[in-house]
């Protein structure tokens, strides 16, 4: 699965707003790095992730997951929420969510990337005029 998110400067979605914020790093210098072998920490960095959430659904008991969250979540990605029809629609509806979300948080990125190359652009053209 690798890291998606929580250790390294990323961003989320906030399910008040609907919208991403990007969030610092919670390991910033090489040092901090040890605290990954703190399990508490592991426990508190994580036990909110809903990313961490979808990708474990399917291994894991429903109940031990925040369903009312990923299913916010779900809504505001435009997605149906969890299906708990079966076990299959169970994994199917957590694997779609998983995407939108992955594809949301990399459209937001490349979106910032690409007004900020504009931004730097204009204004070089604005120094290089005067």
């Amino acid at each position: 699965m690798g890291f998606h998110n929580n250790f390294w400067c990323n961003i989320e979605m906030d399910l008040e707003s609907g919208q991403f914020v990007e969030r610092d790093s919670i390991l910033p210098t090489p040092e901090s790095l040890c605290k990954m072998t703190d399990s508490d920490f592991m426990y508190e960095a994580l036990k909110d992730d809903l990313l961490l959430q979808l990708h474990t659904a399917p291994q894991v008991d429903p109940s031990s997951l925040d369903i009312e969250r990923l299913n916010a979540l779900a809504e505001i990605l435009g997605e149906e929420g969890l299906s708990q029809d079966s076990e299959e629609a169970w994994q199917e509806s957590a694997r779609w969510i998983r995407y939108a979300y992955g594809f949301a948080a990399t459209k937001q990125i490349i979106d910032k990337w690409w007004i900020g190359l504009i931004q730097n652009r204009l204004l070089t053209a604005m120094i290089q005029a005067l």
